[in-house]
């Protein structure tokens, strides 16, 4: 009878081991594997990116269509007209003092928020912006032109007054040094309203194109559009800053074809086994068998925290992708998501069939 119990308790013993088995078997299995895991939420994210960007990028192009003047976050003593791509002072900061025509002209090294290239402007330039500067000067100020006489710019005229005399004036200075085109006159002409060569949206694309190649963080008068515009074009450093340190966690963890085994102190669980008692009773030796998995169970289980906090770091950095992606950034992503699914195998394949071997 006593031997009945026994085979039944081992064969209790090996129903549960072989259920055991089959837990870690499905805990490796590709549909649970961190690699797959990982893959599949980026693959998913990544079928949206472009969608998104065009979404995005619509967003900040349909508010640069509605804005005439943008002012520059950490530069406020000037401000960009869009429809010229010039650099104007900003009248809150500009004190409109009086000097001769030789005086008021600035100097070649002349400088305004680290930018060059001031001159007095053209009658036709100041024609253009008249209504940006009267609402704080309404007088005369001088003006390049090709007369023999001086001239200066009557603001509430609107008109060029030729004179023989230099006295003393009001100036201002602009700057065509951001102009992407060889003659800046072209970019004036290329963004006018009736010009029929480009959309809209290729328009606001261009100017666009000058705040993202000089690095401005203008400020948009539409909500919420100057935080889309950072998020989008200057939040690069801190999503770098986030791939490293996944990459540092990678570093951390098992490289491809390793396994877990090289991760457990054998020799301290073995502590917990009196293997006299083993060797002398099949019962002993078959719960002795299941504590063994058992504690393999709970290794690897801690071995799967380990990755848990990179599982979660990465699915933060794809979301974080998914929000701030830029044109530059496919080349990155795609880098990345190689990077990933080489270094995030973790094992778990060799594990799948040690256990199955074992088992046989």
């Amino acid at each position: 009878m006593g031997n009945n119990n026994i085979l039944y308790d081992e064969r209790a013993l090996k129903k549960e081991l072989t259920q055991r088995l089959r837990n870690i078997i499905k805990i490796s299995a590709k549909k649970d594997s961190p690699k797959k895991a990982i893959g599949n939420q980026i693959e998913k994210r990544q079928d949206n990116i472009d969608n998104l960007l065009i979404d995005k990028v619509q967003q900040i192009l349909d508010a640069i269509k509605k804005q005439r003047w943008f002012y520059i976050k950490d530069k406020p003593k000037v401000i960009f007209d869009k429809t010229t791509a010039f650099l104007w002072p900003n009248i809150e900061y500009w004190d409109f003092s009086k000097k001769t025509f030789a005086n008021a002209k600035p100097s070649k090294n002349y400088k305004l928020e680290g930018f060059i290239g001031w001159n007095l402007p053209w009658a036709n330039d100041v024609r253009i912006v008249v209504e940006y500067i009267k609402p704080k000067f309404n007088g005369n100020f001088w003006i390049n032109s090709n007369s023999t006489n001086y001239a200066h710019f009557n603001i509430s005229l609107n008109n060029t007054v030729y004179t023989s005399s230099s006295n003393s004036r009001s100036f201002i200075y602009y700057s065509k040094v951001l102009s992407p085109t060889k003659n800046p006159d072209n970019f004036y002409n290329n963004t006018k309203a009736d010009n029929k060569n480009y959309s809209d949206d290729e328009k606001a694309k261009m100017v666009l194109d000058i705040f993202v190649k000089n690095k401005f963080k203008v400020i948009f008068d539409k909500e919420g559009i100057t935080d889309l515009y950072n998020k989008l074009f200057f939040d690069k450093d801190e999503l770098i800053k986030q791939i490293q340190e996944i990459e540092d966690q990678i570093a951390d963890l098992p490289k491809p074809g390793d396994t877990i085994v090289d991760f457990i102190d054998f020799k301290e669980l073995i502590k917990g086994f009196d293997l006299e008692i083993i060797n002398n009773s099949k019962l002993q030796y078959c719960k002795s068998l299941l504590k063994w998995f058992n504690l393999l169970i709970s290794k690897l289980d801690d071995f799967k925290t380990q990755y848990q906090e990179l599982l979660v770091s990465a699915d933060n950095y794809e979301k974080r992708i998914f929000e701030s992606c830029t044109e530059g950034d496919h080349q990155l992503i795609h880098q990345r998501t190689k990077y990933l699914s080489e270094h995030l195998n973790f094992g778990m394949e060799s594990l799948n069939s040690d256990l199955l071997s074992f088992k046989e």
